[in-house]
């Protein structure tokens, strides 16, 4: 079903509240029980994402912010001025130099609501971001988002 998705890149992000999160992702699992034929709720939540090998609302927020964030980073210079800013605040760990982080300097709490602070989902990635092309990069990040085994862990 198409409503479960509609707008929802918009408004949906780790900072939205719980309560919406919990009525999206019902909305998302109705229209898949209706296209399963379960009326009577035979089958579970994950039974039915392995029927239609489709992603959550939130797993779909994670991929398409973290492949947007990416593309802008692999930009350079010659990138939007949100590249630059990126570049800025993104820190790269010695130990672990495929892991990402982004500073937060915000000093109000209404700086928790910045793009920049809404990008909690780089820290999932654990391949080697900076040499892939926008290919690879776009199946290492299904992987990353999409995998059965990464699934039931990151449901929210």
């Amino acid at each position: 079903m198409v409503c479960s998705n509609y707008a929802s890149v918009v408004w949906l992000n780790e900072l939205t509240a719980y309560k919406i999160i919990r009525t999206l992702e019902s909305i998302h699992y109705k229209g898949l029980r209706i296209a399963a034929k379960d009326y009577y709720t035979l089958l579970s939540k994950s039974r039915l994402d392995d029927i239609f090998n489709r992603a959550t609302p939130c797993k779909w927020m994670k991929y398409s912010n973290a492949k947007m964030a990416l593309n802008f980073l692999s930009q350079g210079e010659e990138g939007p001025p949100i590249s630059a800013c990126l570049r800025e605040k993104l820190y790269v760990n010695d130990r672990n130099p495929n892991k990402i982080s982004l500073h937060d300097t915000s000093r109000l709490k209404i700086g928790r609501h910045s793009f920049l602070n809404r990008l909690k989902c780089l820290k999932e990635i654990n391949f080697d971001w900076r040499i892939t092309t926008p290919d690879t990069l776009q199946i290492n990040l299904k992987k990353t988002y999409f995998t059965m085994e990464g699934s039931h862990q990151n449901r929210n």
